[in-house]
């Protein structure tokens, strides 16, 4: 307890801390517009700042326009899991062909692979 009063008291005294002046403002007085950066930076800054428009709009329509069914149907993933558990690889292989998802056509490149080379170990087929 008397230690913490004697921090204070010596924080407290410090006449150096209280001496020192203020430091100058980090903001500048005088603040630039977009419009006046876009203009100093020059006639590279058009193209530059028209590919930036369309890529955030393309970002932006497929991130709206992918859906989960494009990707992988529950449909697909219960014939591929009875078939996988049949080891049906060539019925799986057709039901992969006639399927327009992502991961069916994941499955079929490996598939294809697989079938065209039997003695692939599971490093090549990865």
């Amino acid at each position: 307890m008397k230690i913490w009063v004697l921090l204070f008291v010596a924080v407290g005294t410090a006449s150096p801390l209280l001496a020192q002046e203020p430091t100058p403002a980090l903001v500048p007085q005088r603040s630039q517009t977009v419009l006046d950066t876009l203009v100093r930076a020059g006639p590279v800054i058009i193209p530059l700042f028209l590919l930036s428009i369309f890529f955030v709009a393309l970002v932006v329509v497929y991130f709206l326009t992918i859906r989960r069914g494009a990707v992988v149907s529950s449909g697909y993933m219960a014939t591929a899991d009875a078939l996988l558990r049949k080891r049906d690889y060539l019925g799986l292989l057709a039901v992969s062909n006639r399927h327009g998802e992502a991961i069916a056509r994941v499955v079929q490149k490996m598939l294809d692979f697989t079938t065209k080379n039997p003695h692939a170990d599971f490093q090549q087929v990865r």
